[in-house]
């Protein structure tokens, strides 16, 4: 999310030299300005969605198999035909493009953050490291001794 963040930040204040770079033209300049703020709620939303993509991917066959329907759904049935209809039919030109993709995203991410939000972690865990060859008891010690040198080098850095 850092990514967007800074994406947003170098937008919102340097819009004009960015566009600059591509062209000098006013009038095509200042058509860019006029989604900046869907542009960039838009690219923090793909952001986001990679994160989920990534986390819902890693976990499992269902979650992969609930990214690939929730993809399909925002292209096929959300983005392309709201892309049709915002900038040609309804006639918001390049703002309805951009709110028609922002759109798709926005059903991504609340699809994945839902699948995400009903995974047990500690059977995920638990799959993780049955995978991986991981004794149960093995890791349980490592984990503990992780949380006991992240306790003290808290404690170390109060005292300080």
């Amino acid at each position: 999310m850092l990514g967007a963040v800074l994406v947003a930040v170098v937008l919102l204040l340097f819009h004009d030299e960015v566009w600059r770079i591509w062209t000098t033209d006013a009038e095509l300049i200042e058509l860019c300005n006029s989604i900046l703020a869907v542009f960039v709620v838009t690219v923090s939303f793909v952001y986001l969605r990679f994160l989920l993509t990534v986390v819902s991917v890693s976990l499992g066959p269902r979650e992969a198999n609930i990214n690939l329907i929730a993809n399909n759904i925002a292209s096929w049935a959300i983005f392309i035909p709201l892309a049709y209809l915002m900038p040609i039919q309804w006639g918001w030109g390049l703002p309805g493009f951009w709110w028609s993709d922002l759109a798709g995203e926005v059903f991504k991410v609340v699809v994945l953050a839902w699948a995400v939000s009903r995974v047990d972690w500690a059977e995920a865990a638990r799959e993780a490291q049955a995978r991986a060859g991981v004794e149960s008891e093995a890791s349980a010690r490592g984990v503990a001794s992780i949380i006991a040198m992240s306790r003290a080098s808290v404690r170390a850095s109060k005292v300080d």
